[in-house]
């Protein structure tokens, strides 16, 4: 669930931010208020996180890419999603949480 993935980011970066007071994080918002600011109106109803990333027009069209698999379809793991996005970033805060003792269960 994306939340709980946001809520892990956030206490990772509160553990960065006790060992690096003079670190800028302040642009590692939590996520719905990260989307809300890049995209603004473009985001239609910003009552939930689920209906941020549902209305926001910047989205449209883009969804996690599947392959056809016999009996319906599955995640495309030769996708650049797979290659760059991942190893790129949730490895990359799991190593840091991983440094600072927080746990990460959504993140594993």
């Amino acid at each position: 669930e994306l939340a709980k993935l946001d809520n892990e980011l956030q206490q990772i970066k509160l553990g960065l931010l006790a060992r690096y007071p003079s670190l800028d994080l302040s642009l590692v918002l939590p996520i719905g208020k990260r989307v809300v600011k890049q995209y603004g109106k473009d985001v239609a109803d910003t009552s939930s996180l689920r209906s941020i990333f549902a209305t926001n027009l910047g989205y449209a069209g883009c969804n996690t890419p599947m392959v056809e698999v016999e009996g319906g379809v599955k995640p495309a793991v030769n996708s650049r999603l797979f290659w760059e996005d991942i190893p790129f970033g949730l490895c990359i805060l799991k190593d840091l949480a991983l440094r600072m003792g927080i746990p990460t269960p959504s993140i594993d």
